[in-house]
């Protein structure tokens, strides 16, 4: 039986990215997503949003553009698989997701918004 594990995430970036390096050289970076959803109250008519968070993983090239062209606020879309981990914090056990990103796109930056502004 065949097995599918994938997801897409697209929101703003919650930090600046900042390039890392393994000890064999590979560059990685750990990107923080926000995705927000905007909605009605039925009841009260008030408006109302929730944001998730998701935390992604990119290595060597994709790393390397997301640092040098993005920018906290920046909007992305990723592409991946989803990985969990457990790690130790005083005496409980914490899982976390993160998302493996094979694909992105750069959907808007601050950068390209600027240059639209200035040429107009």
């Amino acid at each position: 039986m065949p097995y599918l594990n994938k997801i897409s995430v697209m929101g703003n970036l919650g930090k600046t990215p900042e390039l890392r390096f393994f000890a064999d050289g590979t560059p990685t970076t750990t990107i923080s997503i926000a995705y927000s959803e905007n909605w009605k109250d039925s009841k009260s008519g008030d408006a109302r949003e929730s944001t998730e968070w998701f935390t992604a993983i990119l290595y060597r090239k994709q790393a390397e553009l997301v640092c040098q062209h993005m920018q906290k606020g920046d909007c992305i879309q990723v592409h991946g698989k989803l990985r969990s981990r457990t790690y130790q914090k005083d005496t409980e056990t914490i899982r976390v997701f993160e998302i493996i990103v094979d694909q992105l796109e750069m959907i808007r930056t601050k950068k390209q918004t600027e240059a639209k502004e200035e040429a107009q």
